[in-house]
């Protein structure tokens, strides 16, 4: 599927980015809900630091009209001045985003590098998982002592995967500590 920005550049880019959030975020990610941010971020993430001029020749919006876009979305914080980006004029500011995007060009050589940990990865829960239950057999809940010994097993296994799911989610929540907002791309199959 190309992309095809004769007819309307906005919703052809708009549609191609997903925003999503973790964490409690402010009001002002539904700023991203708009159409027209939604393909300056398609923009600024596929093609590097934009001026409001290139994004409206691009969007074949007014620049005025990209400029408000621009605005609110550096008020929020989504986007910045690329100050170190070389200018052709003084006068010329140059965008990029600030928000952390992936696109989707990027995952395919990553999904294979990915692969690999997985497998240690299911093969590490299955090690740890396994010694969890050990020791929950050691402890022999009363509560467990009627139960048949498939019934048993099947219960400490998923006890045991719970408690490791737990203590990966508050790894994780003390990892990343605040709250975010991220973009998806989609630039395959794109027509510049």
């Amino acid at each position: 599927m190309v992309i095809n920005v004769n007819n309307d550049p906005v919703e052809a880019y708009g549609k191609r980015v997903y925003v999503g959030s973790y964490g409690a975020v402010s009001k002002e990610i539904t700023l991203l809900e708009n159409l027209t941010r939604r393909a300056i971020i398609y923009l600024l993430a596929t093609r590097g630091p934009l001026t409001i001029k290139e994004l409206s020749e691009l969007l074949h919006l007014a620049p005025s009209t990209v400029h408000e876009h621009v605005k609110k979305l550096k008020e929020a914080g989504f986007i910045e001045e690329a100050s170190d980006y070389p200018k052709r004029f003084k006068v010329e500011i140059y965008y990029r985003l600030t928000i952390p995007y992936i696109l989707a060009s990027e995952l395919n050589p990553i999904e294979k590098n990915v692969n690999s940990y997985v497998e240690q990865l299911k093969n590490f829960i299955t090690k740890i998982s396994g010694e969890i239950e050990g020791e929950l057999a050691k402890i022999k809940p009363k509560c467990l002592e009627y139960l048949p010994v498939d019934l048993r097993d099947r219960f400490l296994h998923t006890l045991s995967l719970t408690l490791i799911i737990q203590a990966w989610i508050k790894t994780i929540s003390e990892l990343i500590e605040s709250p975010f907002v991220y973009a998806l791309v989609n630039d395959l199959n794109e027509n510049k």
